[in-house]
């Protein structure tokens, strides 16, 4: 083999470990999400594999003179790959199961079936991977010294890592699909294994390489977890999470739509009720509906941080006084979401008239507009179906919060609570407490499990206008601020609700 081919190799197959890296949490958000414990199972499992790998790959290159076992490893992972991409989804599936988890039970069921499917499905295409690299040092430092050999090695094999970051997160995944795009990187691999079995005069083997690319799954349609009792109206991957927007019909037979991110839980982001007159959702969205009476003015200008399909935006709009006057800024991360929104969510210009929808991270929304200020801001983001972002949940955003507030203006903060004293809901109020130089309230929903944190600029928030579609349970309840404050350093709300949910069970 030329000077330059270990290198190449090392290029190659470094970029193959990133793009299996990076496509398996997101082969996996249709059935466990993409928590923080799922990419750390997917992590943990790359790098025991690689470790491994690393050690049996020292061990047979010490035993082996000739290249060929190089590009027979090199050809198993990528066959294993396009295996992966074949059956990768089915196989989460299984291991998922059909039902459908509440919250409180599905961060544990979501990390075992993770690992699991982490260690079944990319184990083994990792370890050959790691044993790659012993061979490739052994074999470049027969022309290079040893040093300069492993230097090389894991310096291209490092940039082709890099490479393999950016091409899938950026490119192959929007264009070809999660599956395709390991199916792909493993085609890769066939076909650089069956050159260098030709190179290596082993005609034969490279024939059976190649034999692999004919089951490659170009242009199969993915596989999506539906809802149950419910039917898939579209699905759409992005670059953030999988966006499904289903008809579901509820146990008193009640038909919805929902717009749903990632793992089947029994959860949603919006909802639709086509058809019905009175846009009343039946959840949480309703106790916005006259928040501009809350603040106490007719002409508001609001800004919805979790635009996703507009829902608050609706019912501002269908439950606003005749003469009230309303400006909605709506901030929505995922293009993609806004575009399933306006095709199936009835997100449309007709509908809300006074929204103007912006495509942006919310803190960097804020941050970026200094001389636009609101009269409400109500937030409602949620990351991988189970916490709010950190960068929306710390004390530095709430002062920012703040500052964009005219005088009197208010904060509403929709927080999904397992135990409404629990620590998630102390740790969100004392840090808002700590950025405001008033008091923080605290009024749950009843029948809901979710509780909204208010706070105002410069004045005590006022209670709740009377006629709200939801009783306020316990009580309209100051909060005594304590020590549970989140900072941008420090801020770990789903280790946090996870020990809700523990302590809770």
């Amino acid at each position: 083999m030329k000077r330059w081919g270990y290198p190449a190799l090392a290029f190659v197959t470094g970029a193959a470990v990133t793009v299996f890296e990076f496509a398996a949490p997101q082969m996996f958000r249709a059935f466990y999400g993409q928590t923080i414990y799922v990419w750390a199972n997917v992590i943990g499992v790359i790098l025991a594999a690689l470790a491994l790998g690393y050690l049996l790959g020292g061990r047979w290159a010490d035993r082996s003179d000739s290249p060929r076992p190089l590009f027979s490893i090199i050809g198993a992972a990528g066959a294993y790959a396009i295996v992966v991409g074949w059956v990768g989804p089915s196989f989460a599936l299984w291991l998922a199961g059909p039902e459908e988890y509440p919250m409180d039970a599905s961060i544990q069921h979501f990390f075992v079936e993770s690992l699991a499917a982490s260690l079944v499905l990319f184990g083994p295409p990792l370890v050959a991977l790691g044993a790659v690299s012993p061979f490739l040092v052994k074999q470049a430092s027969r022309r290079l010294g040893v040093g300069l050999s492993a230097g090389s090695v894991f310096g291209v094999g490092t940039i082709g890592s890099l490479v393999g970051i950016y091409l899938t997160t950026f490119l192959l995944v929007d264009l070809l699909g999660v599956r395709a795009t390991v199916s792909c990187a493993g085609a890769l691999l066939v076909v650089v294994s069956a050159a260098g079995l030709c190179v290596t005069r082993s005609k034969r083997s490279a024939a059976a390489a190649l034999v692999a690319l004919a089951v490659v799954p170009f242009g199969l349609e993915p596989t999506h977890h539906e809802l149950p009792g419910g039917t898939l109206v579209e699905a759409v991957e992005s670059p953030y999470q999988l966006i499904r927007v289903i008809d579901k019909t509820l146990r008193d037979g009640t038909r919805q739509r929902w717009l749903a991110f990632d793992e089947g839980m029994d959860s949603f982001h919006s909802i639709d009720r086509p058809g019905e007159e009175s846009f009343w959702t039946g959840a949480y969205y309703d106790a916005f509906a006259r928040t501009p009476e809350w603040v106490g003015r007719k002409s508001v200008r609001i800004c919805v941080l979790g635009n996703a399909a507009g829902t608050m935006s609706r019912l501002l709009h269908d439950h606003k006084l005749p003469d009230a006057e309303l400006r909605i800024d709506g901030v929505e991360l995922d293009p993609q979401v806004t575009a399933i929104a306006r095709r199936h969510m009835g997100l449309t210009q007709e509908k809300h008239p006074h929204l103007t929808i912006f495509h942006a991270d919310g803190r960097a929304f804020l941050r970026g507009m200094p001389k636009r200020t609101y009269d409400l801001i109500l937030l409602d983001a949620y990351t991988r179906q189970v916490s709010i972002p950190p960068g929306l949940a710390s004390v530095e955003f709430f002062e920012l919060a703040r500052s964009r507030l005219n005088e009197g203006g208010m904060l509403f903060v929709n927080l999904g609570a397992v135990r409404r004293g629990g620590n998630l809901v102390r740790a969100l109020s004392d840090t808002m407490a700590a950025a405001f130089d008033t008091p923080v309230y605290r009024c749950p929903l009843q029948n809901q499990a979710n509780v909204l944190l208010i706070a105002a600029r410069g004045r005590t928030p006022p209670p709740p206008p009377p006629g709200l579609p939801f009783a306020i349970a316990d009580r309209f309840a100051r909060h005594v601020p304590g020590d549970l404050v989140l900072t941008d350093d420090r801020c770990p709300v789903e280790r946090i609700t996870v020990q809700d949910l523990i302590y809770q069970r």
